[in-house]
Parts: structure tokens; sequence; C-alpha cells
């Protein structure tokens, strides 16, 4: 997807009013969604109190609404700083907008209950938090803890979960089993 600049100064606000619009609508274009007409996805984001909720309707449409979207399949929840650095790019941690755009794969987010939540520290000793709760369900829980590079290493595929886990580059928290059924949810 190419790049619609967001700067480091934008407002929660401008985000998800603006850009976050253009964003879906350029991934939209760039990747149609397959086979999800009268199909419905909602998430909401929780940056430190500030809740935005998304409703994605046959892949194609993004309705944004303040306050939040009710019966949301996830709950995502962030500090200011650690959704900054995630919007400006600084953290790679995928939006849930942009990597479900199949049935099948709709269909097994629909499904999967569970609070997951990443522990990712930066080179200078600081710490990214996220967590996300699937289908209002906290339990299975588990925490994926990295380093914020070997993290997007792992999302972009060039490097693999058994040999992260395998080496020390990744730990696990909790739940081995609800982490490996997530890794499963973009297949």
């Amino acid at each position: 997807m190419s790049e619609i600049m967001v700067n480091s100064d934008v407002t929660i606000q401008e985000y998800f009013e603006q850009k976050l619009p253009q964003l879906f609508a350029q991934f939209v274009q760039e990747k149609p969604p397959t086979d999800l007409e009268d199909q419905e996805f909602r998430v909401n984001f929780d940056v430190d109190g500030t809740i935005y909720g998304a409703i994605v309707r046959h892949g194609s449409q993004l309705e944004i609404v303040p306050g939040g979207a009710e019966n949301s399949h996830l709950n995502n929840q962030v500090s200011e700083s650690d959704w900054r650095d995630t919007v400006t790019g600084k953290v790679v941690v995928p939006s849930p907008l942009f990597a479900y755009n199949t049935r099948k794969q709709l269909d097994k987010i629909k499904n999967v209950k569970g609070l997951f939540k990443l522990r990712l520290s930066h080179d200078d000793g600081a710490i990214f938090q996220s967590a996300t709760t699937f289908n209002g369900v906290t339990t299975p829980a588990a925490t994926l803890v990295t380093k914020v590079s070997d993290y997007a290493n792992l999302v972009s595929g060039k490097l693999k979960a058994p040999l992260a886990m395998m080496s020390g580059k990744v730990k696990i928290e909790g739940s081995l089993p609800f982490i490996m059924l997530l890794g499963t949810l973009n297949q």
C-alpha cells in the first residue's frame, strides 16, 4: 500500500475521522475485498480513554463511530504515545482493518475469543504495549514479548514464529495454544 503520510502531531480525532478513512479507501482500491457482501466487521480503538469505533460493511465501506461501535469483534487498547508510534510507522503493528478482507479471514476472527497483549521493547529500553480483546472475552490470555525490530520481522514474514521462539527472540506468557490460533488468522 502506498503511503499516506501521518504526521507525528496528528490528533486522535484527525486520524480516525480523516486519515483512517483515506487509508482504508486506498487499501480497498489496491486490495479489493473477497466474498464479503452482506458482512460486517467492528473494531474499537481505545487510545488512553478516547474511543473510536470502525465498522466495515461489505469489506469496502467504512463508518467511523466516535465513542465506539457496539458488539465489536475487536477492542484494542493502547496509550497515546504507543498509538502515535504505530500510526506514524515507528512501530509496525498491523491494523485489523487492513488484515481481514476475505470471508475466510473474517469468519475466523469472528470465532476467536481471548486477550492478546503485545509488549515490545525499543532499543532505548522504552516499552510499547497494547491489548486486544477478541469478541468481548478476555480468556484465554497471552502476551507476546519481543523487540520492536523482531516483531516487525515476524509480521513481515522475515522471521518465522517457531524459529523466533526457539531462539529466544520471542517469548510467550500465558496461553501458547491461543497464540498459535492467532498465528493462523491470516492464513
